[in-house]
């Protein structure tokens, strides 16, 4: 599954996710940027989002450490479900919490809090598609 969500980028396509029928334009992490996550920036477009491929579904810990803007983190399984979700706010301290899913995930999605209106068993897709993001 990496190599296709890599190929959008290598091609000039859009990723885009669906959870419960509800689509966002995403962009595929690559190894440096699932590191960084969204740390940093001063924000997402709405309807956006960061789409995580982890090369092997494990228990992935995410922080808010450097974030400037809260987000809904999206949980998702091997078998494209979402597993949980939690909303996160900024972290200013040095020793900012590491939030776990409730099981192992192969992908994880973060999009602009309050924007994710998904629940536990839904089904998630994604595919290239033309057109830039946001």
């Amino acid at each position: 599954m990496i190599e296709a969500a890599d190929r959008c980028r290598h091609i000039a396509l859009a990723l885009q996710i669906t959870v419960d029928g509800v689509v966002a334009d995403g962009d595929a992490a690559s190894v440096a940027e699932r590191a960084r996550g969204l740390s940093g920036r001063s924000g997402l477009a709405p309807g956006t989002g960061l789409w995580f491929v982890f090369p092997a579904a494990d228990i992935h810990g995410f922080w808010m450490q450097g974030m400037r803007f809260p987000i809904d983190l999206i949980w998702v399984s091997p078998e494209l479900k979402v597993s949980g979700a939690i909303s996160l706010q900024p972290c200013a301290d040095k020793s900012c919490p590491v939030h776990y899913p409730p099981s192992r995930v192969a992908y994880v999605l973060e999009v602009n809090a309050g924007e994710f209106t998904g629940k536990p068993g839904d089904r998630v897709a994604w595919r290239c598609s033309p057109g830039g993001l946001n």
